[in-house]
């Protein structure tokens, strides 16, 4: 190898080091929320930036949903062949 390609490759990897900073750094946007519809109709809205766990009994369907971290995650349903969790 050639002391220009050493150069390359080190700046490569810089770049590359780089970014992946900026997208876990810089990339987090928060305010984010989550909406609930039923029907096509809005039944809740909740903050994704506070963490909870929800438990919903509509037209005789249970779901529970955890947000937590900003992320939301079905923890449970009673849907068919459980396709919704």
């Amino acid at each position: 190898m050639k002391k220009g390609d050493i150069l390359l490759i080190c700046a490569v990897l810089i770049l590359a080091a780089a970014g992946l900073i900026f997208m876990n750094l810089g990339g987090k946007k928060s305010g984010g929320t989550l909406t609930v519809t039923v029907g096509g109709e809005v039944y809740e809205t909740y903050d994704l930036a506070k963490d909870q766990e929800v438990s919903l009994d509509i037209d005789g369907w249970h779901n529970r949903f955890q947000i937590k971290d900003g992320v939301v995650s079905m923890l449970e349903a009673d849907c068919p062949d459980q396709y919704c969790v």
